[in-house]
């Protein structure tokens, strides 16, 4: 049911309450753990950091390559790759 909308009993709906201020705690992740590694927080965001840069590298140098390969196959057609 949606939550505007007030039930046949004439009731309002009910909203979750939040979490009182006073037994708020900082969330800490979970640890990671990859490969047979446990990785801490700050340990997995330079890992996936690391792996987002080195795909990203792969990426380009693979566009290189086949902007190269266009250029080779029809040069005249392509020019400006």
């Amino acid at each position: 049911m949606p939550s505007n909308i007030n039930p046949p009993d004439g009731t309002s709906p009910t909203q979750p309450t939040p979490p009182s201020s006073g037994s708020h705690k900082e969330w800490n992740p979970p640890p990671l753990t990859w490969m047979g590694m446990t990785f801490d927080s700050a340990e997995a965001k330079q890992l996936w950091n690391i792996i987002s840069q080195n795909v990203n590298n792969q990426i380009s140098h693979d566009k290189d390559k086949a902007l190269e390969a266009l250029r080779r196959l029809n040069p005249e057609k392509n020019p400006d790759l």
